[in-house]
């Protein structure tokens, strides 16, 4: 495995990881792991299997806070 192998799993596991915490509902989760992130992970670009993006996967559970925080993310 070379260093961009490394680095593809790695965002991989981020964007994995940033789905899972709006699957659970888990706002606290959500805004400290985009916080972790920032620097390696762009949510605005990011799409899942199912062709959702991170908004768009909260919205459609009707998490309310969990929107927030991302669009909160995103303008600042």
């Amino acid at each position: 495995m070379n260093l961009d192998d490394t680095i593809l799993d790695a965002l991989m596991c981020n964007s994995q990881l940033l789905y899972a915490h709006i699957n659970n509902n888990d706002c606290d989760a959500l805004r400290d792991h985009l916080v972790k992130t920032r620097e390696s992970l762009d949510v605005t670009t990011l799409i899942n299997s199912l062709g959702y993006s991170p908004i768009h996967l909260a919205s459609s559970k009707s998490q309310f806070r969990n929107c927030e925080i991302l669009i909160d993310f995103v303008l600042n």
